[in-house]
């Protein structure tokens, strides 16, 4: 499909609508009770052909009845224990990727790609910080998605009734924006990853912004003339994400704009030779280490360049925790009082959101552009 530009974004609400509410979370237990069934059929592969599955496996199997038929799936001691194991894969998981799912995968689990989202994995954002201690390390990516596969001892997902849906919606071209709203552990966040994964296997570019909190607080930042701020780490990450997810794409798509080409030439940081492709554009805002307005300039140009080529090129701007980018920041700056006839003293100044030119006009794009 061309010409197609779409924004999906996650943000809670308690005024979601309940029975689709509810029907997510059916999902999810029936999701988490089968992986733990087939975590421990797994596991059966090492044990004698005289073990009989466990009572755990058996009720989690017996409560999945909307999925696997409802009769008695306990191995009896004298059947092959590796052939129980086999028929029990195969009636869960799919070997089919994300890119080939349809209505007839509903319900099936299928393996997940991580290569395909890199930033949605806590190690991906490590890179930007200092190193810490195993028990400190910050938390970032799809918190979902990473506490979904350490209980499941598994990189399987569900390919859900409800995310074929989104899925069916996003190629259709009618909408241009897709709102996901639900309280916490509703499915929001697994997805948008399970989108963004199915849109990279189909050739779309996505720009995928796993929490839009992280847009709002961690790394330097830098004050501009005009009062308004830039945050150099949080713009990287973007355009790190895009540069190592789809480097082959951006390098064979020219710049449309002409704001693009007048902002590579007008920093003398910028790299010698002719630039004039959308991942050229993406290295400059990643050649430096300490001049903030390059980096954000570079990543909120990427965007409009995303837009233009949406004519072309099926596009998708998926952004988690949306509502944080009209909350709080945990930027600061020092503010120093000297009352008359009163001691000296100083406060932090909270910066707002709306003085983040990441953030704004990251935002801006998702309600104007599109």
């Amino acid at each position: 499909m061309a010409g197609i530009w779409r924004a999906v974004a996650a943000f809670s609400s308690f005024a979601a609508d309940v029975q689709y509410v509810a029907s997510l979370q059916q999902l999810a237990r029936c999701s988490s009770q089968l992986l733990h069934t087939l975590y421990l059929a797994q596991q059966c592969r090492s044990v004698s052909s005289s073990t009989v599955l466990t009572a755990e496996a058996n009720t989690a199997a017996a409560t999945s009845s909307s999925i696997v038929p409802n009769h008695d799936l306990a191995v009896q001691s004298g059947l092959q224990q590796q052939t129980g194991s086999q028929a029990l894969l195969s009636t869960l998981i799919t070997q089919e990727t994300s890119g080939q799912l349809g209505p007839a995968h509903i319900g099936l689990y299928y393996n997940f790609d991580k290569s395909k989202v890199p930033e949605a994995f806590q190690p991906y954002h490590q890179a930007f910080y200092s190193p810490r201690p195993a028990k400190l390390q910050r938390r970032a990516g799809c918190r979902g998605l990473q506490a979904e596969f350490s209980s499941t001892h598994s990189s399987s997902l569900m390919w859900r009734r409800s995310t074929q849906e989104l899925a069916q919606v996003l190629d259709s071209a009618a909408v241009p924006q897709v709102h996901l709203k639900g309280p916490a552990g509703s499915g929001k966040s697994i997805a948008v990853v399970q989108l963004v994964e199915w849109a990279r296997s189909n050739g779309w570019l996505a720009l995928y912004v796993p929490s839009a909190v992280d847009l709002t607080r961690g790394g330097f930042f830098y004050k501009r003339p005009d009062g308004t701020y830039d945050t150099i780490i949080s713009a990287q990450h973007i355009l790190k994400s895009m540069s190592d997810s789809h480097d082959k794409q951006l390098a064979g798509m020219k710049l449309q704009l002409q704001e693009s080409r007048d902002l590579l030439g007008s920093f003398a940081g910028a790299a010698k030779g002719r630039k004039e492709t959308l991942l050229d554009l993406v290295n400059t805002g990643l050649s430096t280490d300490d001049n903030g307005q390059v980096a954000v300039e570079c990543c909120l140009q990427l965007i409009h360049e995303l837009s233009a080529a949406s004519a072309d090129t099926p596009v998708v701007l998926a952004v988690d925790d949306h509502n944080a980018l009209y909350w709080r920041t945990d930027y600061g700056t020092a503010v120093h009082k000297t009352p008359r006839g009163k001691p000296a003293y100083q406060y932090r100044k909270e910066v707002k959101v709306n003085k983040l030119n990441l953030v704004s006009d990251t935002n801006g794009s998702c309600h104007d552009a599109l």
